[in-house]
């Protein structure tokens, strides 16, 4: 389908395709070739359907929509404080609390969350009180930390401060400190728009593989790597100047 692009391949990239083949059989002895059928012209082919496999990719994505609004892609942020269900013992490994020790450690994250729901700076406050706050960004999918505590976070305002959560590994008071964060925001819209040409690329392949009747035998396919076999091949990138594997 190169062709209903108009992809080719440039006297640059020709050249480097020519290197990397010649390099390859400097760099790799018998066993290796043989291991993949590796003779000189066999590596030009390959390397050349995988730079044209590259090229097609940019070329069959380059309508894909790349709007991604703020309410799309928005990620809020918040700081947090972790309270673990652990303590390090006399020999300095990790236990696991007592039932008593837990509703110890409740009662510590209590009195905490009533100073940070009033301090103008959740962070400082946790560092003057002896605890290091986290900052996380999150949207409603977000499941680290703690599924619960973005879930709790994720019903407040800006400002706000959660109630003490409970989860499996301990409890949480967390803050939101903001409900558009800028910069992963910009980032959740990269991450939007990669994944909507991922989908078109695949289901446009898989549409040509249906038309053509193709059929890939993945005990054989599975044979297929360099690294492996412990092949070595030169990266044909322009930009490229080392060798991988």
């Amino acid at each position: 389908h190169k062709k209903d692009y108009e992809v080719e391949l440039t006297e640059a990239e020709e050249a480097a395709i020519k290197e990397a083949a010649a390099d390859f059989g400097d760099v790799n002895g018998l066993d290796e070739k043989e291991a993949i059928s590796g003779d000189v012209k066999t590596v030009e082919k390959m390397l050349r359907l995988l730079t044209v496999q590259e090229k097609m990719r940019v070329a069959m994505t380059a309508d894909v929509s790349t709007e991604v609004s703020d309410e799309e892609a928005a990620q809020k942020s918040m700081q947090y404080v972790y309270f673990p269900y652990t303590r390090t013992d006399e020999n300095d490994k990790s236990v696991q609390l007592t039932d008593e020790e837990k509703k110890a450690l409740k009662t510590e994250a209590e009195e905490f969350r009533a100073g940070a729901a009033e301090a103008a700076d959740f962070a400082a406050f946790a560092g003057e009180k002896g605890y290091e706050a986290s900052t996380v960004t999150f949207d409603g999918e977000t499941t680290a930390p703690s599924q619960a505590l973005v879930l709790a976070a994720n019903a407040l305002g800006e400002g706000e401060t959660t109630t003490v959560v409970e989860d499996t590994a301990g409890l949480f008071v967390g803050k939101v400190t903001s409900l558009l964060d800028r910069e992963a925001t910009d980032k959740e819209k990269e991450n939007i728009i990669a994944e909507r040409k991922d989908k078109q690329f695949k289901d446009l392949t898989e549409k040509w593989m249906k038309d053509g009747d193709l059929k890939v035998k993945e005990s054989t396919w599975k044979k297929i790597s360099f690294v492996k076999q412990g092949v070595t091949v030169k990266n044909t990138s322009t930009e490229g100047t080392e060798s991988e594997k």
